[in-house]
């Protein structure tokens, strides 16, 4: 019932990225601990574009300008 919420229902569903990633965190966690994090931010950047969603709650935005657009 939850990675139907996450991936249907959740407010952020708009936003393109990994089915995983929309449903838990467990791949960020993997890839923290491996270190190579940032690699796997720029794979989703290339494949998704400037706005990928990469965790259940989490966005991220390619561009710093965005933060403005944010707050």
């Amino acid at each position: 019932v939850i990675a139907i919420y996450c991936v249907a229902f959740h407010p952020l569903p708009k936003h393109s990225g990994p089915l995983l990633n929309k449903i838990t965190e467990w791949l960020n966690v993997y890839h923290s601990f491996k270190g190579d994090r940032y690699s796997l931010l720029t794979d989703l950047y290339k494949q998704y574009g400037p706005v990928v969603r990469f965790g259940p709650n989490r966005i991220s935005f390619r561009r710093a300008n965005a933060l403005q657009s944010i707050y």
